[in-house]
């Protein structure tokens, strides 16, 4: 199924990549996170989860349980 998302995706922010395309029908872009999303994610940081900026990177999970 990637193949056929990365040929209809649009992303210029992530531009392309093996996880993301570029000059298809389909436009995507990241949200800016407004000031509480924010703090909610800086608290998880500093209480020691790992950020994961990019859900559909390599990991979906960047510390899952074992």
């Amino acid at each position: 199924m990637l193949p056929y998302y990365l040929v209809s995706e649009d992303n210029g922010a992530h531009r392309s990549s093996a996880h993301h395309g570029v000059g298809g029908p389909v436009k995507v872009s990241s949200v800016q996170p407004d000031v509480i999303s924010a703090a909610f994610v800086a608290a998880c940081v500093a209480a020691g989860q790992p950020a994961n900026p990019d859900f559909n990177g390599d990991a979906r999970e960047v510390n899952p349980e074992p």
